[in-house]
């Protein structure tokens, strides 16, 4: 069972020494968070360093094969796979019978900029 949102109604009574009632109306939402619809499944894709995952995070039907295909940055080059999903090859498939988490590790890239630090002292 997930909980998504949680609604409860009245009034929470308090000593007076500690201010007026408080309701008791709650809601706690968590819009970045929903469970996936019946018959499907949830696909969560992470990475790690510097490159993209497609098609990326998305709810499939039970029972589909979603390929993934990770895509290094200019000067990164992909390394593994993680999770739900292992190897070294760049494109891998994943049967959905289930909620699965698959990261993708890429290795090298574009090196960071850094600004000269000028210091001084007296």
């Amino acid at each position: 069972m997930v909980m998504n949102n949680f609604e409860a109604e009245d009034l929470i009574p308090m000593p007076p020494a500690m201010g007026p009632p408080l309701p008791r109306f709650l809601q706690i939402y968590w819009p970045w968070f929903s469970p996936p619809p019946p018959g499907t499944y949830r696909l969560t894709v992470f990475r790690v360093g510097n490159g993209i995952v497609t098609p990326g995070s998305g709810d499939y039907e039970a029972g589909a094969m979603v390929t993934l295909t990770a895509v290094p940055d200019t000067g990164a080059v992909f390394d593994h796979w993680s999770g739900d999903a292992t190897g070294t090859n760049p494109g891998v498939g994943i049967l959905m019978d289930r909620n699965k988490e698959v990261t993708a590790h890429f290795v090298g890239g574009p090196p960071v900029e850094r600004e000269p630090i000028e210091i001084t002292w007296e």
